[in-house]
């Protein structure tokens, strides 16, 4: 059932891809189209992750990687919500530092049943997730970055700016992006230490 909920989920999105690439060809606005075809690329990351890595995200992180490109992609950059919102491309990167934190966690967990004898420590599953959070934010700079020059996009909203005021975006990305993260980490904690805490009573 949750397998079919989150297929569900992933062909709801593509379908809107596609429909937004029709729009901008009828309307003949083809700077966008680029940009949507490697999302509708990317919407196939479960299945990728799956067949190159054998590792099977649960539930919560295929949802939330599925709201994280819709919100980005599809209404951040197709829609216009950067420019028409002053602080999406913020609340953007909040989220994506906690999604990055989840699906890292996810993927540790999964190859920790799979390859570990003895279940490691959650302090270092915390640790790599924190890790993998704030490398995957900092590749996803570095793919913005690249789609700009390949597809002469603006999407770190650099524009004439020059000097600190360049890089004034792509840092304050990585700040909201590491600020998610942890935060995530915190409210993780707490939910351990109640969920310690109660299984200490029942004893």
């Amino acid at each position: 059932m949750n397998k079919k909920v989150c297929n569900l989920l992933d062909n709801i999105l593509r379908i809107i891809i596609v429909i937004l690439i029709l729009v901008k060809i009828i309307n003949l606005e083809f700077e966008d189209i680029g940009m949507l075809v490697l999302t509708f690329i990317l919407t196939f990351y479960n299945w990728f992750l799956k067949k190159v890595f054998k590792i099977n995200l649960n539930i919560y992180s295929r949802i939330l990687l599925s709201l994280l490109i819709f919100l980005a992609q599809c209404l951040g950059t197709t829609l216009n919500f950067y420019d028409l919102y002053d602080n999406w491309d913020l609340i953007v990167h909040f989220i994506f530092g906690i999604v990055m934190f989840i699906v890292g966690y996810d993927i540790f967990s999964s190859l920790d049943k799979r390859y570990c004898d003895i279940k490691l420590n959650k302090k270092i599953k915390i640790i790599f997730s924190i890790l993998f959070a704030l490398s995957v934010g900092s590749i996803w700079e570095m793919y913005e970055y690249s789609v700009d020059g390949i597809l002469n996009l603006d999407t770190q909203r650099t524009g004439e700016l020059i000097g600190r005021m360049a890089i004034k975006g792509t840092m304050t990305d990585l700040f909201s992006l590491t600020i998610g993260t942890l935060l995530t980490v915190i409210m993780f904690l707490i939910a351990n230490k109640k969920e310690g805490r109660k299984r200490s009573n029942l004893k």
